[in-house]
């Protein structure tokens, strides 16, 4: 992940191009300020409390692995096996599925996180062939949600496979991971034999939005209204729709109530944040 880092008080310093890895998940000026400092320039308040503001822009996560195909794997005799990593690169598993259309490979990297999720990377070099509809073997990639299956996600990102003069880009793809983590996924149309050197199939990944959704039904109940004319009832009625309010919770347990206005010409939804009396206001108090 690269970030840049800004702190606006005085000599505070400014970080640009940090990169955060997992040998290095800490960035900082180690001295920063004294806190005798904080004192002498009136930063705290009576009860000797301080704010800091942090401020994080231009956030990167990126992912790189490979896909180590064996020699064995362009004869189409592969067996289930375990590919490790050499030289830091993210393991990747070989496995042989079967399906009722036959059997289909898949190769998988490790995982990684994003956005409080855990994903990985597949790769079908033969693709699926229900995906597409029709007999066609085309690559198919695949981003993985292995945690978190409470609640569809709505996700972008941008996949590179290959190296050098011989890669196919994604492009941003704008994507949902259903209720058990699966995707639509991306279905190029090169061939992953014109991506693998040296036994593997290097792929870049940029992970840019993964948004939780909920599905909510909200009840409306049809009245019948007396239609009246010169102060007297008609036997026709009218349908009135009185919305039911639901109550529906997000993924940190805060509350919210939505309504369907029906009386207008078009659908109004109203949404209502139940618990914005436990968030906090203000620490110096």
């Amino acid at each position: 992940m690269l970030a840049r880092y800004k702190c606006d008080a005085h000599d505070f310093p400014e970080g640009k191009m940090v990169k955060f890895t997992s040998e290095s998940a800490a960035q900082g000026n180690r001295n920063y300020i004294s806190v005798n400092d904080l004192y002498a320039r009136n930063f705290t308040d009576a009860n000797g409390e301080f704010q800091l503001e942090l401020c994080i822009g231009t956030v990167r996560t990126l992912f790189d692995s490979e896909f180590r195909i064996p020699t064995s794997f362009l004869g189409h005799h592969i067996g289930h096996r375990g590919l490790h990593h050499h030289g830091g690169i993210a393991t990747s598993t070989l496995t042989n599925i079967k399906t009722p259309a036959g059997t289909v490979t898949k190769v998988e990297t490790s995982y990684f996180s994003f956005a409080g999720f855990d994903w990985n990377i597949a790769l079908y070099p033969h693709g699926i062939k229900e995906a597409h509809g029709s007999n066609e073997t085309r690559l198919a990639i695949y981003l993985n949600r292995c945690t978190g299956f409470d609640h569809q996600c709505r996700v972008k990102y941008n996949i590179t496979l290959g190296d050098t003069e011989h890669t196919i880009k994604s492009g941003i793809m704008e994507d949902v991971s259903d209720s058990e983590g699966k995707s639509y996924g991306w279905h190029p149309r090169g061939k992953y034999t014109d991506l693998i050197r040296k036994g593997v199939i290097k792929i870049h990944a940029e992970l840019i939005l993964a948004n939780t959704l909920s599905e909510l039904v909200s009840n409306v109940t049809f009245q019948s209204v007396p239609a009246t004319i010169g102060g007297s009832a008609n036997v026709n009625h009218g349908v009135s729709a009185s919305a039911v309010v639901s109550q529906c919770y997000d993924r940190d347990k805060q509350g919210w109530t939505v309504k369907c206005d029906c009386h207008a010409e078009s659908i109004r939804i109203h949404m209502v944040y139940k618990d914005v009396q436990n968030v906090p206001r203000n620490h110096l108090r």
